[in-house]
């Protein structure tokens, strides 16, 4: 067997979103690279594992994203 490692995972603790890929619904909802996603659903995101969660458990349904984008 062989194993190969590259870096040492790390936790996301933060809702500042990454990357948006191309024609992906994070793209349709107008998402960009930096916003912080605050709140779904008005519920408060901490990490993100609670927007995977929360993506998770909607079931496909239409979401409500509360985001901060730059300074306002």
């Amino acid at each position: 067997m062989v194993y190969t490692f590259v870096g040492i995972p790390t936790p996301v603790d933060t809702t500042r979103v990454g990357r948006v890929t191309e024609s992906s619904p994070a793209e349709s909802a107008g998402l960009m690279v930096d916003d912080i996603i605050l709140a779904i659903n008005d519920r408060e995101t901490l990490a993100w594992l609670d927007i995977l969660e929360a993506v998770k458990n909607s079931g496909g349904d239409e979401i409500l994203l509360t985001v901060q984008r730059g300074e306002q």
